[in-house]
């Protein structure tokens, strides 16, 4: 229970406050449990206090220095701390819903089982702080700035993280839903077991840091800039690759996602969503396998982007016969289907193709022919003009597949090769 002096010389303020802490001397003032709730406490020197449990709900606490305290199982809900000074603060079970602090600097202090509900942290510093087990909900960061910070278990709900800046700070066990985390700097920090579900992190960079266990659930992380940062143990899916800055970025023990695009019949190439933005030859610690498929759908999304005309015309006849050089599979099927297309001509062409009566085996036939000419294996005898047509028209399609099927063959090997 609160000094009856302390309490009364806390009140009145004033002189009769600054002389009763003079007397104290270095002793610790004990303000446990007192009312505090609704009282006009601005610009008062509040040092070497002990206010454990003290009610302060309702507290104009603007102006005030508060150094040397503690303030475990304090209510601090729905007062007021701007431009406020906190140094040397030790407090566990806070309570502060609906409080706001703005303006303050917050140095050398250390809290634990924080919770509140429409928090409010606004343009305010932080150096040497420890937060941690902090349970949040609807609360709102704004261009706050943190240096040499401990933050732990921070579970929140409908957290707004804006325009601030984290430097050389420890961030871990942060699990939050709906969080809406925007144009925020993260340097030099340590970050793991951030958990995101159903929000969104936009324009926030990330440099020099390094982040161990980073998921997001139905989560919009959107230009991430991870500028010489070290990424561990994560999905690279969860840091928004399409739109993320990877310059000099190293990844280690990741998991990738597919960089490979497809390609319809039409030769219309669909890049993979989580193909990465940054130059792959800017990123370090890709698998071989990943860094080849990221390389070469980069190049394709770049030749097709720029295609015009005709060109596009032709790149897209070389994605519909063999997926842009990739898919083997595709151009022995796009093969056969060219055969059988020039085995019909051919039945045209010796007037074979329309009678009363059908005869499967001219058309077997047809096709053998045609697929030998198609390899270069033996002659087709023609009798005339158009059939001699056909028959360099197989043996051109069989050279341009040779060639096709030969860059191919040297992609595999040499994939295996460094794999």
């Amino acid at each position: 229970m609160a000094s009856i002096e302390a309490y009364e010389a806390f009140l009145r303020g004033g002189e009769e406050w600054s002389q009763f802490i003079a007397v104290q001397k270095d002793d610790l003032i004990d303000l446990t449990f007192a009312d505090l709730c609704g009282k006009d406490l601005r610009n008062r020197p509040i040092l070497r206090c002990n206010l454990s449990a003290a009610i302060m709900e309702n507290a104009n606490l603007d102006g005030a220095q508060l150094r040397d305290c503690i303030m475990s199982g304090a209510n601090l809900s729905h007062s007021s701390l701007v431009g406020c000074t906190l140094t040397n603060i030790r407090a566990s079970g806070l309570h502060v819903t609906n409080t706001t602090v703005r303006d303050t600097v917050i140095s050398s202090t250390v809290l634990t089982e924080v919770t509140g509900d429409a928090f409010h942290l606004i343009t305010t510093e932080l150096l040497d702080t420890t937060l941690a087990t902090l349970r949040l909900s609807h609360a709102t960061v704004r261009q706050a700035r943190f240096a040499r910070c401990k933050v732990r278990c921070l579970q929140g709900f409908r957290v707004t993280l804006i325009a601030s800046t984290f430097t050389s700070c420890e961030l871990s066990e942060w699990k939050l839903e709906q969080p809406e985390i925007g144009e925020c700097e993260f340097g030099d920090c340590k970050v793991s077991d951030f958990n995101l579900t159903d929000g969104e992190l936009v324009g926030s960079r990330l440099s020099r840091s390094v982040i161990c266990r980073f998921k997001s659930h139905s989560t919009a992380v959107r230009k991430a800039d991870l500028f010489q940062t070290v990424v561990t143990d994560t999905d690279v899916s969860a840091i928004g690759p399409d739109t993320a800055v990877l310059l000099n970025t190293a990844f280690a023990q990741c998991n990738w996602p597919q960089q490979k695009g497809s390609v319809n019949w039409l030769g219309v190439y669909r890049p993979s969503p989580y193909l990465l933005a940054q130059p792959i030859h800017d990123v370090r610690g890709v698998p071989p396998g990943v860094r080849r498929d990221a390389a070469d759908a980069q190049y394709l999304v770049r030749l097709l982007g720029g295609a015009r005309g005709r060109k596009l015309i032709l790149l897209r006849i070389w994605g519909a016969t063999s997926a842009y050089g990739q898919s083997l599979g595709r151009l022995i099927t796009a093969s056969a289907v060219i055969v059988l297309c020039h085995a019909f001509a051919l039945l045209g062409a010796r007037h074979q193709l329309v009678g009363t009566h059908p005869h499967p085996g001219l058309l077997v036939s047809a096709f053998w022919e045609a697929a030998l000419a198609f390899f270069g294996l033996s002659d087709i005898t023609t009798v005339r003009y158009l059939a001699d047509v056909i028959v360099v028209s197989l043996r051109v399609c069989g050279f341009l597949a040779l060639g096709v099927w030969v860059s191919i063959a040297a992609v595999k090997v040499s994939r295996l090769g460094s794999e």
